[in-house]
């Protein structure tokens, strides 16, 4: 099958290769999370995990950044699963890393790892109607559709709340989630009580340093309880 490719990100020695379908902002203000990363723990993790990875910018930054010796993704979208892939044989990342394991998965229960690090750039809004009007693509006369759908979309926070319910299970004694949600569909407030049954923690909430106005981004951190 041929899989096309409409740029390639390059971060440090890897080529990561994406489509328009898949990049979900990760090419903008994803990567600043590898910064954050880097400044906040200032340490190497051993199994980093990627939910949502979509071309998987996150991910392999944090391979490419040395912040992780490993790295494992979750991706629903098939093209994107490709891509993935297709980024990994290319740069020869088995010579780099013991584990590059990509699961093609709506959920995650059937991930049997330990993560010390897991990161993700989820749908930002629980509805369509959400995303459309704080996003002003009504009046711009645009349309979600598609695959766009997905990236933006997590029905009533379906996705979310298979993960937090999951991810306990498969989040080291020390480990971290570190998310990125933008302030246009949600607040810490709407994940607390899911996140609070699933007896993990939000530890910390910040606004992203550069994209925080112009984008509304926001960082979430969550630990065992």
């Amino acid at each position: 099958m041929k899989i096309e490719t409409h740029d390639i990100w390059r971060i440090n020695n890897i080529d990561v290769f994406c489509s328009k379908e898949t990049v979900g902002g990760g090419h903008i203000f994803g990567l600043e999370c590898l910064d954050i990363i880097d400044k906040k723990y200032g340490k190497t993790f051993n199994n980093a995990f990627e939910w949502c990875a979509g071309a998987g910018f996150l991910g392999y930054g944090l391979l490419a950044t040395g912040l992780a010796k490993n790295i494992s993704f979750n991706e629903i979208y098939k093209p994107a699963v490709d891509l993935l892939e297709q980024t990994k044989k290319e740069n020869n990342l088995m010579d780099i890393c013991q584990i590059c394991q990509i699961y093609h998965t709506h959920e995650i229960d059937n991930i049997h790892m330990m993560f010390d690090l897991v990161v993700g750039n989820p749908p930002h809004f629980k509805n369509k109607e959400d995303a459309l009007e704080e996003l002003r693509w009504k009046q711009m006369g645009w349309e979600i559709k598609g695959h766009f759908t997905e990236i933006l979309v997590d029905y009533n926070w379906k996705a979310h709340k298979n993960f937090f319910s999951n991810i306990k299970s498969k989040l080291a004694g020390d480990g971290v989630i570190l998310l990125q949600e933008n302030k246009r569909g949600s607040t810490y407030k709407d994940f607390e009580e899911i996140i609070n049954k699933s007896k993990l923690k939000i530890t910390d909430v910040f606004d992203s340093p550069h994209h925080g106005h112009e984008m509304e981004i926001y960082y979430m951190e969550v630990t065992h309880d």
